[in-house]
């Protein structure tokens, strides 16, 4: 069962120090647990996100480094823009995947793929413990149900270290179709791509 959406647009400016409501909620029957996504709230995620980033084990698809000194401002700035926004999805109130969605022209992958205006591109950072595998691949779906209810979503690139197969296998069974591959920064990208037609909305 899924809540509808409590916010009327996909990308709105919000108090990056003020906790927000769930977005949306998701019972994942098979796994029998629950999923939320709710906007990032800097106030109370910081250490968790600087824990996760500064974990050797942690993964990420960012091409800087995110437990640099600078994401405060990284988020703040997201969190207040009308066109990206940070997301935090939790199982049982416990937070466990960070989701960032910007414009794909401001990441550099533009440089290998031909991308226009209106094209979204998502990152996301994963905590280094061990956790069911499954509730990457839910977290990835939960968040395309949330963006393609929106109008006007028509697709969303998604790219994966090559090296991480664990996160590769995750992004195919959550619905993402690769593309190609490219070289930044000395490390080899899957993109991926999901599209709104290919995509079951469950309501």
């Amino acid at each position: 069962m899924a809540m509808k959406n409590s916010g009327s647009l996909l990308f709105e400016p919000i108090d990056p120090f003020r906790k927000q409501h769930v977005l949306r909620t998701e019972l994942f029957y098979s796994e029998g647990y629950t999923l939320s996504i709710r906007p990032l709230w800097l106030t109370g995620d910081l250490k968790i996100l600087y824990r996760w980033a500064n974990d050797l084990q942690g993964r990420h698809n960012g091409t800087g480094e995110p437990g640099s000194s600078g994401r405060i401002k990284y988020y703040k700035d997201l969190l207040e823009s009308d066109t990206a926004q940070c997301f935090m999805i939790e199982k049982y109130d416990k937070p466990v995947c960070q989701f960032d969605l910007l414009p794909a022209q401001e990441d550099d992958f533009q440089w290998y793929w031909n991308t226009r205006s209106g094209d979204y591109l998502l990152h996301y950072l994963l905590p280094g413990e061990r956790q069911d595998e499954s509730v990457f691949k839910n977290s990835l779906n939960l968040l395309l149900q949330y963006y393609f209810s929106f109008n006007g979503t028509e697709q969303v690139f998604l790219p994966v270290p090559a090296g991480e197969s664990r996160t590769n296998l995750a992004a195919m069974l959550a619905g993402f179709k690769l593309l190609a591959d490219y070289d930044v920064n000395k490390l080899t990208m899957n993109l991926y791509e999901a599209r709104r037609e290919e995509f079951v909305i469950n309501e």
